[in-house]
């Protein structure tokens, strides 16, 4: 079953708002400078990385559909693709991260955690297609750069 990826990304942006609200009656919470300036930080890099995504896939004329992997007309391997297979997925949750750093609430970041796991069989159903598409090269794409970041992947 495809689900689309802005689903689990805004149930996670939901469940991170009912996890880190204020109780009735508690004392507002003071989130550090640093924190929010982190979280600033961290919703720019993802953006950029989304945003530069898609121009490198209008660019290569192919689809950014995860619903229709298969309608990819070219494997991109530049840009943000350079340090992540799924770029958009990891803005996705960068994003979380920075309303979780916004919010001060340790709590919220398992929220994060929640849309990488929902995301990941939809993640799995694209490598397959690609696979299919692209072969080999798909395969040395895999062995250079990882699924998430770093080691994550």
């Amino acid at each position: 079953m495809h689900i689309p990826p802005p689903v689990p990304f805004a149930a996670a942006w939901l469940t991170q708002r009912l996890l880190s609200r204020r109780k009735k009656g508690a004392p507002e919470r003071k989130v550090p400078a640093v924190a929010k300036l982190a979280a600033v930080g961290v919703a720019g890099v993802s953006a950029t990385m989304m945003a530069g995504t898609f121009a490198q896939y209008r660019l290569g004329d192919t689809t950014v559909d995860p619903i229709r992997p298969d309608r990819t007309s070219a494997l991109i391997v530049t840009g943000p693709n350079r340090i992540t297979r799924n770029p958009i997925y990891v803005g996705f949750a960068g994003l979380l991260t920075a309303h979780a750093l916004w919010r001060g609430s340790v709590s919220s970041l398992l929220p994060v955690a929640g849309f990488m796991a929902a995301v990941t069989p939809q993640i799995e159903q694209e490598e397959d297609a690609l696979m299919t598409s692209f072969g080999r090269g798909y395969a040395r794409y895999v062995k250079r750069v990882p699924r998430w970041l770093g080691r994550l992947g």
